[in-house]
């Protein structure tokens, strides 16, 4: 489907953490997107590892938002390894948290295109009401 690449600097400048993902769903909406990745590469993640981003196109002014389940969803502070390595479990399948950070440098243009109507469908069947 495509190839996520990205890195990112620490707030105080020192390490920068990189990986690049093989994307294996990607939904749209109008200035919204969401995505999942398995990770090929990484300096920061195993290979494997399955990440969920999202990001909203900020309107009149607004900054892009971005969303990331590293480090912030499904994580359980009991849920630990034998070596007391806290236990992550992967996001799943087109899953990613609501964009919940601004977008400091940068941003996202979002091109949604609208699913259409299957042929022999009924009139209707592509609307949910």
């Amino acid at each position: 489907m495509g190839t996520l690449k990205f890195s990112h600097t620490s707030p105080d400048g020192g390490e920068t953490g990189w990986a690049q993902a093989r994307v294996d769903c990607l939904v749209t909406s109008p200035r919204m997107a969401t995505l999942t990745a398995v990770v090929t590469r990484s300096n920061v993640s195993e290979a494997g590892a399955r990440l969920g981003i999202s990001v909203q196109q900020g309107t009149r002014g607004e900054p892009d938002r971005l969303g990331f389940s590293w480090g912030v969803v499904n994580f359980d502070p009991g849920n630990v390894d034998e070596s007391g390595t806290p236990v992550v479990p992967p996001a799943g399948t087109c899953m990613a948290p609501a964009p919940f950070t601004t977008v400091i440098n940068g941003g996202y243009e979002v091109v949604h295109a609208e699913i259409k109507k299957s042929p022999g469908s009924p009139e209707g069947a592509d609307r949910r009401d």
